[in-house]
């Protein structure tokens, strides 16, 4: 029953980014990016029913998301990613770097 529900579940959103002009990656079709004439990009990575958006344009993310939580529940608005898939982000902004761990992943399956 899981397995129906994600499914039906992934068929709406991918459909509806597609509407809402989001075009899937050839290469990976749980990534859709879009772009327009002004330099503004956006890709979202989706995983069942885990997102993560990359942009560069905080306005058009902000009305990205105002649309989306009007189709969809949303969990959570998080502007720093920390934890994705059972994998840890930890960005230095100063330094320029973007660390990835599974450390915790690893310590629960330990216990």
């Amino acid at each position: 029953m899981v397995l129906v529900t994600a499914f039906r579940f992934w068929s709406m959103l991918s459909t509806w980014m597609v509407e809402y002009g989001f075009k899937p990656v050839n290469a990976d079709k749980t990534l859709f990016q879009r772009q327009s004439s002004d330099g503004m990009v956006m890709i979202i990575a989706l995983y069942i029913d885990d997102g993560l958006v990359a942009h560069n344009n905080d306005g058009a993310y902000a009305a990205f998301v105002k649309v989306l939580s009007t189709r969809f529940k949303l969990s959570a608005e998080s502007k720093e990613v920390t934890w994705y898939l059972s994998v840890g982000l930890q960005r230095d902004w100063e330094a320029g770097t973007l660390k990835l761990t599974q450390e915790q992943y690893v310590k629960d399956l330990l216990k």
